[in-house]
This record gives C-alpha cells, sequence and structure tokens, in this order.
C-alpha cells in the first residue's frame, strides 16, 4: 500500500478507534492486503492494552467471527491462517489457538523450535515452551491442548472474548497472554496448539542480558500470575519457592551483573507483586 493510502483511508486515532472507527465502508472492496487500518495511539499503552484497543476496535467496527494477535516482527506460511481457523472451527469450544512458532533465525537455520505449546509449573511461577530450540523432527506434530498459547500469534474467538474480556492492563507487558489464556480455561474452553500452522519469530536465537526494567515486569507478573490463578497449595508452594529464587536473583544481579540498579528492580517487583493481583 502507498503512504498516501495509509494517510487517505487507513489511519485513525485511539479516541476514533474506541468510538467504532470511521472509514470502514470507504475499504470495505478493497483488496485483502490494502485494508490496512492503523490506529495511532499517542502513548505507549504496552502489549496489554496496546492490543486491547485493536481488539476493541475490531469487536465494534468490524464484527469478525475471530480475532489474530500477530507481531510484526513475524513471517507466516501462506496457509497457517486457515489453519489455526480450521482447527477453531472444529470445536465451538476452542477459546484460543496457536502456531507452531519457529526461530526465523537460530544461528542460520529455520527449522528450530520456538514454540510448539505452552506448560506451566504454577508453584514456580514458571512458563515452558514445548519443544524450546529443538530441530524440527516432527516430534511435535499432533493437535494438542495447552496450558497457553503465545502472544506473537493468538486466534481469539469472538465470543469467548466478549464472555471473559480481554487481556489486563496492569500487566503492561509479560504474563498477560497466559493470564488472558488461563482465564478462558478456568471458563471451560480450550486453549488448543495448531501444528500445521507455522510461523517464524524474528526473536534473539540466544537469551539476551535483561534489562532492569524487564527483570522488574516478569519478577512482578509472575508473582501476579500465581497469586491470581494458582490453588492455594500452589500458592504456599511459590512462597516457598521464593525463599530460593529470591537470593538467587539478588546474588545474580550483584555478583554476576554487578548491577545495583537490578537488584532493586527485582526486589521491587516482588514487593509489588504481592500488592496487586490485576483484574
Amino acid at each position: 500500500m502507498q503512504r498516501h493510502d495509509c494517510e487517505s483511508i487507513g489511519m485513525t486515532s485511539k479516541e476514533e478507534a474506541e468510538a467504532g472507527g470511521r472509514r470502514e465502508a470507504e475499504i470495505a472492496n478493497l483488496r485483502s492486503w490494502e485494508r490496512l487500518i492503523l490506529i495511532m495511539n499517542e502513548n505507549n499503552y504496552g502489549f496489554a492494552e496496546g492490543n486491547n484497543i485493536a481488539i476493541r476496535y475490531a469487536l465494534k467496527a468490524l464484527n469478525p467471527e475471530y480475532i489474530l494477535l500477530l507481531n510484526n516482527d513475524t513471517v507466516v506460511d501462506k496457509i497457517f491462517l486457515d489453519e489455526l481457523v480450521n482447527i477453531a472451527e472444529s470445536d465451538k469450544m476452542i477459546g484460543f489457538v496457536g502456531p507452531k512458532i519457529y526461530y526465523y533465525d537460530y544461528h542460520g537455520r529455520t527449522d528450530v523450535i520456538n514454540f510448539a505449546g505452552g506448560r506451566l509449573v504454577m508453584w514456580r511461577g514458571k512458563s515452558i515452551h514445548v519443544g524450546l530450540k529443538e530441530v524440527d523432527l516432527g516430534q511435535h506434530s499432533d493437535v494438542s491442548n495447552v496450558d497457553y498459547v503465545e502472544g506473537s500469534c493468538l486466534l481469539a474467538r469472538r465470543e469467548v472474548l466478549k464472555s471473559e474480556g480481554l487481556l489486563d492492563p496492569a500487566y503492561f507487558l509479560y504474563w498477560e497472554e497466559t493470564d488472558w489464556c488461563s482465564r478462558v480455561r478456568k471458563a471451560g474452553f480450550k486453549l488448543i496448539y495448531a501444528p500445521k500452522a507455522k510461523i517464524w519469530h524474528k526473536i534473539a536465537a540466544s537469551s539476551k542480558i535483561r534489562k532492569p526494567t524487564t527483570e522488574y515486569y516478569i519478577t512482578r507478573n509472575r508473582t501476579w500470575f500465581v497469586l491470581r490463578n494458582g490453588s492455594w497449595l500452589q500458592k504456599i508452594g511459590y512462597v516457598l519457592f521464593l525463599g530460593f529464587l529470591i537470593p538467587y536473583k539478588v546474588c545474580a544481579a550483584l555478583l554476576y551483573y554487578k548491577d545495583a540498579q537490578r537488584c532493586r528492580k527485582i526486589l521491587n517487583g516482588f514487593k509489588d507483586g504481592f500488592r496487586y493481583q490485576g483484574q
């Protein structure tokens, strides 16, 4: 799409989007790749509310059967969306569907898995990417129920969004889609991994050093998540686990990273994690 097309048809403000949009009829007859609407947010609302703004707009203005969350640093297989929708259509109790996600470039390889479904270890506040860093030899080729779907690509059924709500904006970033998935599961809907739907995510092949602010959100939000979604036994297990985790994190920040700011962010993350637990 040319620049002037976006400016004359596809741009809208956050306020206009929240009011239900304005120019949908003008682009309805354009080719699919030309039907682009850009919502111009004046602030950084984080992953959670940033997606919520677009989801609310789509539900009001376009009335779709499904909403697809897709990161802008992904490359997709040409049939990935067909595969996601086909799985969703197979069972009305399927709430969210996610694809097989590969690293876009894992030391020159494109067949290394980043995500083949998600599992949770609640007492540790740990999320696990099934298949992480495995070469794809067909070992994760079965459709399966999972604990969560990764937020970089998630297909959501409209009825589920209307009944169970959207992402909790308090999380801002990290753990927000995991919390969302847990709420949907508790409501009785299924979360499904669709292996024939494939995308490639341009994330680092090797883990990067986390910034102190990143450490804060991850630390705070994992605590929110467990206290909000775990059973009493899981919550007790998590609190006991913190007796190991907090000293470990503090020692790593001070002795390995030699970063006092990182240490403060981690401690503040744990402190704030016990103050508020989302919606």
